[in-house]
């Protein structure tokens, strides 16, 4: 009896992932099969784009990863993601990164243990208004008083941090420090004023005369004759016992009969007895 040997073509196979599967091959009801082993391709590079970008305190930007293989083959790999400063800027899992506090940050993304980076430089909001909060400021002479601001963005939010620069247009009834404390000087109305990078806002402030809050005469008695004169001077003080100036003050006497006092200057009076 003689045999004939029957050799099939040859079947090619293509490898779509990693892993193990079983190649069987049949013929005429007889079958043979044999396992196949796909070695997953080796991360070699990780690309971020935008590899450099430029956002505002508290915006986003959104970061993309691909993860290729020596030969140039894009792989579909899981991507994590970190950042060198939270507090400077955040990236969540699927590379969406969103300012913090100014400066420049590195953003890393990963993929078996293969890493590529993008740098982001993260600056302040840019200002769209300013507000005096504190609204018109009433202060008495000498005392002080703190005006506060709020400066927002394009949107309406506010943005904190910010340093204003303070200015009075009357310095003779009160002056303003670059902390915006405002100490009254004399009595009167002044225009305040808060701007930063060009905007600004202004309130008024006006300045009252400190209080009376006791009077001294000099002397504290006096004995004149009939017919004579002397001269009495006043003092006006405020609650904290400072002295003021330019009051003006009135005399009087309980009995015309006795004495008169009439006003000669603006704290004293001249007394005439009868």
């Amino acid at each position: 009896m003689l045999f004939r040997s029957v050799t099939s073509p040859p079947e090619s196979t293509s490898a779509t992932a990693a892993g193990v599967a079983k190649i069987r091959v049949n013929s005429e009801g007889v079958s043979a099969e044999m396992d196949l082993t796909v070695i997953a391709r080796v991360v070699d590079r990780v690309t971020v784009e935008p590899s450099e970008a430029s956002i505002k305190s508290n915006r986003s930007v959104q970061l993309a990863a691909r993860a290729f293989s020596k030969d140039g083959t894009e792989l579909a790999r899981l991507i994590t993601w970190r950042s060198a400063d939270p507090l400077t800027a955040t990236v969540n899992p699927s590379g969406l990164v969103t300012g913090g506090a100014m400066g420049v940050v590195t953003i890393t993304a990963a993929a078996d243990g293969v890493e590529g980076t993008a740098t982001v430089t993260v600056d302040d909001l840019d200002v769209g208004s300013v507000e005096i909060t504190s609204g018109d400021i009433v202060i008495e002479e000498g005392r002080a008083s703190t005006a506060e601001a709020l400066a927002r963005d394009e949107d309406g939010n506010p943005i904190s941090g910010r340093m204003f620069g303070w200015s009075i247009d009357d310095t003779n009834v009160a002056e303003v420090n670059v902390a915006g404390i405002i100490t009254g000087k004399s009595a009167g109305v002044a225009t305040l004023t808060a701007e930063l990078d060009g905007f600004t806002d202004t309130v008024s402030v006006r300045v009252t005369p400190r209080p009376v809050s006791d009077l001294q005469i000099t002397p504290t008695t006096i004995t004149i004759g009939e017919g004579g004169q002397s001269t009495l001077s006043a003092r006006a003080f405020d609650s904290q016992g400072v002295e003021l100036s330019g009051r003006v003050v009135s005399w009087t006497s309980d009995d015309l009969t006795v004495v008169t006092a009439d006003r000669s200057e603006e704290h004293t009076s001249e007394l005439q007895s009868h």
